[in-house]
């Protein structure tokens, strides 16, 4: 098993990747409690404690080899996040993973979280030698799904009736992309 044994920190041209870290746990509440990032993400948080069980589930993935989860920043200001990103249910075996991001209202239509991608994807394809990323986005969540046909990824189908959430089951849609995939779209780091 694949452990990371020094946590990487990316970079690109307005970003900053880095390990998210104890003092960012109000961070992490704010980003989990908006409405407006919670509306199509699988969880949401109501406490600080909240908060915290998610910052050590971040741990958590990283010492088991499952997943690395980093803190989004813009390169003048790395100790403020803006947003996350990163993998889980890292199937080392299989070079397979899941990947998941979110981002303040505040830094959306910027294409953040898109430069943010490009240079995850890459890292995940050559350094973590991840064959398969897939993304999962619920109904409705038009937006992430476009960023995923951005950088690459294809639709493979529809998961009907696949998670419960309040109260109800939604159809998530599955995208992946391979590390075989054409890679000029990674390469491009002009945002459209």
């Amino acid at each position: 098993m694949h452990k990371i044994k020094l946590f990487p920190e990316l970079s690109t041209p307005r970003l900053h990747l880095r390990r998210i870290s104890a003092t960012d746990q109000a961070f992490i509440f704010k980003g989990m409690s908006d409405p407006n990032v919670v509306q199509f993400y699988g969880s949401s948080y109501q406490t600080l404690g909240e908060a915290k069980s998610l910052m050590d589930w971040f741990e958590f993935i990283v010492d088991h080899g499952i997943g690395v989860w980093w803190g989004i920043c813009l390169s003048d200001a790395p100790s403020k996040l803006i947003g996350a990103c990163g993998i889980h249910d890292w199937e080392q075996q299989h070079h397979s993973a899941e990947l998941g991001f979110w981002l303040l209202p505040a830094y959306w239509h910027q294409g953040f979280m898109r430069e943010c991608l490009q240079t995850l994807i890459l890292f995940c394809f050559s350094d973590l030698k991840i064959h398969r990323l897939q993304a999962r986005v619920q109904d409705g969540n038009i937006v992430s799904q476009q960023l995923l046909q951005r950088v690459g990824f294809q639709r493979e189908g529809v998961l009907r009736g696949a998670e419960l959430k309040q109260g109800t089951y939604i159809n998530l849609h599955l995208y992946a992309r391979l590390a075989t995939d054409d890679n000029n779209l990674l390469n491009n780091t002009q945002l459209k």
